[in-house]
């Protein structure tokens, strides 16, 4: 190659990177101002945006200076006083909190967030005195209550019963109620008077203490373990003398506390009930309890259930 065309082929080579260089410097310089602007207009924006913000903040009003007699008497107030006021100042803050927030949405987060044991509480407390009310209200006495041990799962024969029973006794409806308590436990393994022993026992013993049992039916080991710690009325004091007479046959000799026997029960296995109810009873009897406070009426109970009444 000549030395003339070497030189002109380096000329060119040297005119292309002086190109190339020039495009790059200018590139840099557009890409400087770019940024440069976008940097002068952010800060403009975000100086309008602060703008904007301080001129929605209200200025905060300075707190009023309290008067010398202000002081003075709040130096004086009693502690009733103090609690009242510290009460009053608390719910104005609240206020004065709840009015500053624009949406009901903040409301609500605001009061869930601090309030919400106070709002269980108050609905726990709500409930408990409607519960309360509504009890006492419902509330019904027993006009009659009949206990029925180890026949709990017979809703046949307790259902019988409790229609015999409201048949023949008098009450008020809205008032009173006509009770048959169904109880299973093991009463008859334990010494008769000890009441401890399962939890039908201690239910048993607990309506004994409340005066709420008047009469019970069940096996005869139930009802000998009753007699032995002198729970029952003696049949031939209470019962009007023609009336027993007539239920001679179905009298139970049973022994007290210190084993001498006394008319304390009736064979309870010939009632229709009984028959009709198919109890699952194999020897029942039936007995009045010595703290009933219903006597005319378990006497009533008795004549309708063998027959001597309508």
């Amino acid at each position: 190659m000549s030395k003339k065309k070497k030189k002109k082929n380096n000329n060119n080579k040297n005119k292309r990177n002086n190109i190339s260089s020039n495009t790059q410097k200018l590139n840099s310089e557009h890409a400087n101002n770019a940024a440069h602007a976008i940097e002068e207009k952010s800060q403009a924006q975000s100086k309008i945006e602060a703008e904007e913000l301080k001129a929605s903040i209200k200025p905060k009003a300075p707190e009023p200076r309290r008067t010398p007699e202000e002081i003075e008497r709040e130096r004086n107030m009693t502690g009733w006083q103090r609690y009242k006021k510290s009460i009053a100042d608390g719910w104005a803050l609240e206020r004065k909190t709840l009015s500053s927030m624009d949406t009901l949405k903040e409301k609500l987060g605001y009061i869930a967030y601090y309030h919400k044991w106070h709002i269980l509480i108050t609905f726990l407390v709500i409930f408990t005195i409607i519960y309360g009310a509504h009890a006492i209200i419902t509330h019904k006495d027993y006009a009659f209550n009949c206990l029925v041990v180890n026949d709990s799962h017979n809703t046949v024969f307790s259902d019988a019963l409790q229609k015999e029973l409201s048949d023949c006794i008098s009450y008020n409806p809205k008032k009173e109620t006509i009770g048959v308590s169904l109880y299973s436990t093991d009463i008859s393994n334990y010494e008769p008077g000890y009441y401890g022993g399962d939890a039908g026992c201690q239910a048993i013993f607990s309506l004994m203490m409340n005066y709420s049992i008047d009469a019970v039916i069940a096996n005869d080991d139930v009802i000998e373990w009753f007699s032995r710690d002198d729970n029952f009325c003696n049949l031939e004091e209470i019962l009007p003398s023609d009336l027993y007479k007539e239920l001679e046959p179905y009298v139970v000799m049973l022994p007290d506390k210190s084993g001498k026997e006394h008319p304390y029960a009736l064979d309870f296995s010939d009632t229709e009930v009984y028959k009709k109810g198919k109890s699952n009873l194999q020897s029942p009897r039936i007995a009045i309890f010595s703290t009933t406070r219903n006597l005319d009426e378990a006497i009533a109970a008795i004549e309708k259930l063998y027959g001597y009444s309508d």
